[in-house]
């Protein structure tokens, strides 16, 4: 049986981990991999498995770059990005025969755009998780194949919610992979008429939270302490006398 070529758009543990299960799945080739960030984050819950870029050169996999790869004058089945840090072009999707999906991590429509597990606790969402959607030319606005969704605990920090997302969004993938209908899955797709964006700003100034001191937002003090843990990250914080007092849940002081 012909290989369903594949390019991976990536460069966390998770797209090592997905590169993996492709690789003895047997039904799939790796053709070629991009990196979005050579220097990720250590946080990813498969962080045994080493990031993409070790992981390609362990497994001798290409890395290429986009003018490279429509340089080669091929055509792909199908990409996957997951966690990718740039945005991908309308010249690289016209590659894919079936075309690209993305593993957004939050859920969509209401989570679109950066920092969804953030915002995911500023806003109360009483569900975390993440989608994945055909990647068009307009960022996270894709066709919405599956969604995958998690209760948010009172505990629950952007980290912790960081690490479920990672976990469901390699789920969702696997299952995709698994299915092998991709004609099938551009018809069922889920339309949304509304999409709510938050941008790279969209987080300018929250970690201020010195006018929340109110005992009536008290609520707001711990909601906001638990969107700004993330390990390597300014936690949330109260200015006094110009100097800043972080605020973190008794949790994650416990454990460190």
């Amino acid at each position: 049986m012909e290989q369903f070529k594949i390019v991976i758009f990536g460069d966390l543990p998770v797209a090592s981990k997905i590169a993996d299960w492709i690789i003895e799945s047997k039904s799939y080739l790796i053709k070629y991999v991009i990196i979005g960030n050579r220097n990720p984050n250590k946080h990813d819950p498969y962080h045994s498995i080493g990031k993409l870029e070790d992981y390609c050169k362990n497994k001798e996999i290409e890395i290429t770059s986009f003018d490279d790869l429509e340089n080669k004058n091929e055509l792909f089945d199908l990409g996957i990005s997951i966690r990718f840090s740039k945005k991908i072009p309308k010249k690289i999707i016209d590659l894919f025969e079936y075309g690209i999906v993305n593993l957004h991590p939050g859920l969509l429509p209401d989570f679109a755009g950066l920092y969804s597990e953030v915002h995911t606790i500023l806003e109360g969402s009483k569900k975390g998780g993440g989608t994945m959607h055909w990647i068009t030319e307009n960022i996270d606005l894709g066709p919405i194949i599956k969604k995958r969704e998690f209760e948010i605990k009172a505990n629950d920090t952007t980290y912790t919610i960081y690490k479920k997302t990672t976990k469901v969004l390699y789920e969702i993938i696997i299952e995709f992979l698994e299915n092998y209908k991709f004609k099938e899955e551009k018809g069922k797709v889920i339309s949304a008429d509304r999409y709510t964006f938050y941008n790279r700003f969209s987080l300018e100034d929250k970690k201020d939270i010195t006018s929340l001191l109110d005992e009536k937002q008290i609520h707001d003090i711990e909601k906001y302490s638990r969107a700004f843990t993330f390990p390597g990250h300014e936690p949330a914080f109260i200015m006094n006398n110009g100097r800043k007092i972080f605020i973190m849940p008794e949790e994650t002081l416990n454990n460190n």
